[in-house]
């Protein structure tokens, strides 16, 4: 114990630091701390705003690409109607989809402000540009074939087909002929194998269309002297026909290839738009990650820098209590003891430089000034005038020292008040970022309730999502059944329509019966004219098969009339179908689109719902450590209470000092008035 003394009075006497500072940096130090406290507090919550201010944008960036995908299907789904001369979309229609989609590129742009989607919107940029002059090359090769049936180069052997076909018809039975009907029968060919072109597009369709083609360039070239009028009035508008259609075979090519080279460039900026996607939502869940872990850094800083704070401000507390109150209660021993009568008495904290040291030294002063004086004492019967001189100088001693003593006291009295005040100070601020934290608390609560709110509209989201899917894809099997069953209605049409020819060349056979029947009656009538009356008989037979064969051609006529409607009725059918096959297709295709947006949208909402959850869970997270920051307050303002009742303490020690003090003076000047009253009479003895 003694070594411990020993140590620790070294330690002060090395020390410089007054007790006024010693007490200043006792109150600093939690005050210190709690400022530390509120600056990470502010840096976190900065920090957690900008990271969701990040996570805002990348969500923005995230959309904005979604409907850059969306914008981009829709281009080629009105590039396609467009093509095909269905609905109601038009060249300004599909410009303006074009337009927005450049529009979400500059929005890209301006929301990729941490470049997130690198080189992407470079390469989208790339390709709308393409997409835009192959637009243009497209729609000029359009342009050329017609937009619609009625339209360019269509149009135009569609007309010459037309006016050839209304010339070949016979108005009336006895222009039926049957070089006139092979020629209609060509013609009819070549209309049907353009149909079946127009609407596969393979080289076989183009292969029998040019065979029906040339064989009614045959029939027009093998055409009888008597019918050479109306062949001479259709070969025109067959090589108008054939001009026409060989120009539209070559545009059709060149459209080709441009619709070709602009769906490609069309699929390269769907299968950016989708990679931007995945970067965006990359960005914002790293973005999410981020933020988590900046929240929970802060949370554990400031849980640290808190219990920092209270141990060393119990640690200071405790050092300052300990290192003040055992050099006063030492003191205050040593003086009882010099009252007492005791000179030898050691005093501790002689060699300390501060307040307490020159309390110290006044106290061993005062120790060396009561052994003096005890000498004086001693001396005064053997020189009188030595100790008059003595007492003097004792009683200016005693002054001094009560002076020194006064401005000791009052210093520490200072120092108690300030501590006093800083106390106070620490557990009002304690307070007041006690009633911050609960504040804190509040907001974030209400943010975590709000973000659960958002998850669950966001979860209804996502029901909603799955079912569209579910239907479209309900409609695209549907599509697809159409699909089917549209074929099997042009595979009968087709039936029909052979069987319908092939009953028509019947008919052509029973009018070349008729026509011999006919010229056999003839010559039978002739054989009985000559016969005279042996042959009046015979004539009446040949009469009557006669009539026969002309009731039999005109059945045939009529037969043939009802085959041409039936023919002109399975075309009209077979064109219909093929018309609405070709919508089935085109709606079967967008319910696959449909169905394949609706099942991104689902995997990004679902993804969006996980990412809500995840900020809901770290808003509860924050609540729950504002609340332990509000606990820890709590402790500190509870350590500034303990440091207050110290200084309590030690103004009462102060009190308990002075008034020993003033105890000790008292006896001392009641000593001297002893003494003078004894060296009376005593120098009136010597005297004698």
């Amino acid at each position: 114990m003694a070594d411990h003394a020993k140590v620790r009075e070294l330690m002060w006497r090395r020390s410089g630091v007054s007790l006024r500072l010693r007490l200043m940096l006792l109150a600093g130090v939690p005050f210190l701390g709690m400022l530390g406290v509120t600056a990470i507090s502010l840096f976190g919550l900065a920090a957690i705003e900008s990271a969701q201010e990040g996570a805002a944008r990348a969500s923005q960036l995230e959309q904005t690409a979604l409907v850059m995908q969306s914008e981009l299907r829709e281009i080629d789904l009105s590039v396609e109607q467009l093509l095909l001369g269905q609905g109601e979309v038009s060249l300004a229609h599909v410009e303006s989809h074009i337009g927005q989609a450049e529009s979400l590129l500059a929005r890209l742009t301006a929301l990729d402000a941490e470049a997130v989607l690198r080189g992407e919107v470079g390469a989208i940029q790339g390709a709308l540009a393409r997409m835009r002059e192959r637009f243009a090359d497209l729609v000029a090769a359009q342009d050329r074939i017609g937009f619609t049936l009625d339209e360019g180069l269509r149009g135009t052997f569609r007309e010459a087909a037309g006016e050839a076909e209304r010339r070949l018809v016979p108005r009336a039975p006895q222009e039926a002929t049957v070089w006139r009907l092979r020629a209609m029968n060509a013609l009819l060919m070549v209309r049907r194998y353009e149909k079946d072109y127009m609407i596969a597009g393979t080289q076989q369709a183009l292969g029998q269309h040019r065979q029906a083609l040339q064989a009614l360039e045959q029939e027009l070239a093998a055409v009888p002297a008597d019918q050479r009028w109306l062949a001479e009035q259709v070969t025109p508008y067959v090589g108008v026909y054939r001009a026409a259609f060989d120009r539209h075979i070559a545009d059709t090519a060149a459209r080709r290839s441009a619709e070709a080279a602009f769906t490609e460039h069309l699929r390269d900026g769907i299968a950016v738009a989708r990679r931007m996607v995945g970067l965006a939502a990359q960005h914002e869940a790293a973005t999410l990650e981020a933020m988590g872990a900046t929240s929970s850094v802060l949370r554990h800083v400031q849980v640290l820098a808190l219990v920092i704070t209270v141990v060393l401000s119990g640690a200071a507390a405790y050092l300052m209590a300990r290192g003040l109150s055992r050099p006063l209660q030492s003191m205050i021993v040593a003086m009882r003891r010099l009252r007492a009568g005791e000179r030898d008495v050691a005093v501790m904290g002689e060699g300390r430089h501060d307040e307490i040291g020159e309390m110290a030294q006044a106290v061993a002063m005062f120790r060396d000034h009561a052994r003096q004086r005890d000498a004086l004492i001693a001396d005064a019967n053997r020189n009188a005038m030595v100790t008059q001189r003595r007492a003097e100088r004792l009683e200016a001693l005693v002054t001094r020292f009560e002076a020194d003593i006064s401005r000791t006291l009052a210093s520490v009295r200072d120092g108690v008040r300030l501590l006093d005040g800083m106390a106070a100070d620490l557990m009002n601020m304690s307070a007041g970022v006690s009633h911050k934290a609960r504040e804190a608390e509040v907001a974030v609560t209400g943010v975590s309730d709000n973000v659960a709110s958002v998850a669950a509209g966001v979860d209804h989201l996502t029901s909603s999502t799955e079912g569209i899917a579910n239907r479209a894809a309900q409609s695209d099997a549907v599509a697809e059944q159409a699909v089917v069953a549209i074929g099997h209605t042009v595979e009968t049409i087709r039936s029909l329509a052979e069987r319908a020819a092939r009953i028509e060349e019947v008919t052509d056979i029973i009018h070349a019966i008729a026509d011999q029947v006919n010229l056999l009656s003839l010559n039978a009538a002739i054989e009985a004219a000559r016969a005279g009356d042996a042959g009046r008989g015979f004539a009446v037979v040949a009469q009557e098969v006669k009539g026969l064969a002309g009731q039999t051609a005109a059945f045939a006529s009529e037969i043939a009339a009802k085959i041409k409607e039936i023919q002109e009725a399975s075309a009209a059918a077979e064109h219909s179908v093929g018309a609405m096959d070709g919508l089935v297709a085109e709606v079967s295709g967008v319910a696959t689109g449909v169905a394949e947006a609706a099942r991104e949208q689902h995997g990004i909402v679902a993804r969006m719902a996980a990412k809500t959850q995840a900020v809901a869970a770290e808003a509860r997270a924050g609540a729950l450590s504002m609340r332990s920051v509000e606990n820890e307050v709590v402790r500190a303002g509870a350590a500034a209470a303990a440091v207050s009742e110290w200084s309590s303490r030690l103004s009462q020690q102060a009190d308990a000092l002075e008034a020993s003090v003033r105890a000790f003076l008292a006896g001392v000047e009641a000593a001297e008035a002893e003494d003078d009253t004894a060296s009376g009479p005593q120098g009136e003895a010597g005297a004698a």
